[in-house]
């Protein structure tokens, strides 16, 4: 059975062993891109969305955000996508 450590164990383990200058680190900005597909989200809900309207190329979860869609203005897909487009980059 392994042993219980708290996080203050673990933290301070971390701090004593050795790193070299070349090992990446999670939030290295030389870490390597990850490989899995980037994950979609809604554009009303923000649940994650395996749908796209064809028509308005916005993204939803359920068939009732799909209705509401369909009853939106121009004006707010425009904006919607707006959204998206400055919040994300790869999707």
């Amino acid at each position: 059975k392994k042993p219980f450590k708290n996080l203050k164990q673990i933290i301070q383990a971390e701090k004593s062993e050795k790193w070299k200058e070349d090992d990446y680190e999670y939030l290295s900005i030389d870490a390597l891109p990850s490989f899995l597909p980037a994950k979609k989200y809604s554009d009303l809900s923000g649940l994650p969305a395996p749908y796209t309207d064809p028509h308005t190329k916005l993204r939803y979860a359920t068939s009732e955000e799909y209705s509401r869609i369909k009853s939106l203005p121009s004006d707010i897909v425009m904006g919607l996508l707006n959204l998206r487009k400055g919040s994300t980059t790869n999707s």
